[in-house]
């Protein structure tokens, strides 16, 4: 099977000796939406900065598209135009005084000539509602309005993957709400998206696959479906039971739906069970 990334008996160690990932073999395919999930500490973030070339693991392989990360200045320069990675929290990424030259800052170390630059800054701009903003100090922005610039300086790069550690960290609900509509929006453009998140509701309803850590291990690799059917794995990650999948188990458990009907995703999914 073909994955866009891909990793091989992986193992990172930070600094002090402290060991973060153990051995980890997972696959992303190309296109899919995916999502990281394990508890804090797990390794999420750690194995994120992996497959971006951050991290280069002291054991192990990070392939993209087949081929072995390459660590040198330019391999990893070629590496990130494809592999983009947004932090968690924005203040990590932002870094020059206006907007517009945040966003700026990749294109021109990429060597595109300011005109060059600017005509992409307004496309993406336009895209994620920055317009207003690209002259206003980045200080006086808002949590989602940071985040949306972060996200900026990562698109503008025009990535085939896009990673997003945590996309709603920080963020009320109306501001993680219109994040995840532009997550959706990636993904409706065929770029293969990779997320973490702690909501297992949202991780049913958006993910086409799941890679679960614990304690820096990969215990499970596949479909998110399969994964949320599966209460010993669920109990051993220490992760949540989706209420979709609580009440599609009931509505079996009562005869209301049969037992081989497709797994629900979302509520509008489940209601056409019962119909």
């Amino acid at each position: 099977m073909d994955y866009i990334i891909k990793t091989q008996d992986l193992n990172y160690s930070y600094h002090n000796g402290q060991k973060a990932l153990f051995d980890v073999d997972i696959g992303i395919k190309s296109g899919e939406k995916t999502a990281v999930i394990g508890h804090n500490g797990s390794g999420k973030s750690t194995l994120f900065l992996c497959l971006n070339g951050i991290n280069k693991p002291q054991k192990g392989d990070v392939f993209f598209k087949g081929k072995e990360i390459d660590y040198s200045s330019k391999g990893l320069l070629n590496l990130r135009r494809s592999v983009g990675i947004v932090f968690q929290n924005p203040d990590d990424m932002i870094f020059s005084s206006s907007v517009r030259q945040d966003i700026a800052f990749g294109l021109l170390n990429m060597g595109f000539s300011s005109s060059q630059a600017e005509e992409k800054i307004k496309s993406i701009s336009k895209f994620l509602n920055l317009e207003n903003l690209l002259d206003k100090p980045v200080h006086a922005l808002s949590g989602g309005e940071k985040k949306r610039v972060s996200l900026a300086g990562v698109m503008v790069m025009e990535p085939e993957v896009i990673i997003l550690d945590e996309p709603g960290a920080y963020l009320d609900t109306v501001n993680a709400k219109t994040v995840y509509k532009i997550i959706e929006g990636l993904s409706q453009k065929g770029k293969t998206v990779i997320i973490s998140s702690h909501n297992m509701d949202f991780v049913l309803n958006w993910a086409d696959s799941v890679v679960v850590l614990k304690d820096g291990k990969a215990v499970f690799c596949g479909r998110t479906e399969d994964l949320f059917l599966n209460n010993e794995l669920l109990k051993y990650a220490c992760l949540d039971e989706p209420q979709i999948i609580k009440t599609y188990k009931m509505l079996i458990n009562k005869g209301v739906i049969k037992i081989n009907s497709p797994v629900p995703k979302n509520i509008t999914d489940l209601e056409m069970l019962i119909k």
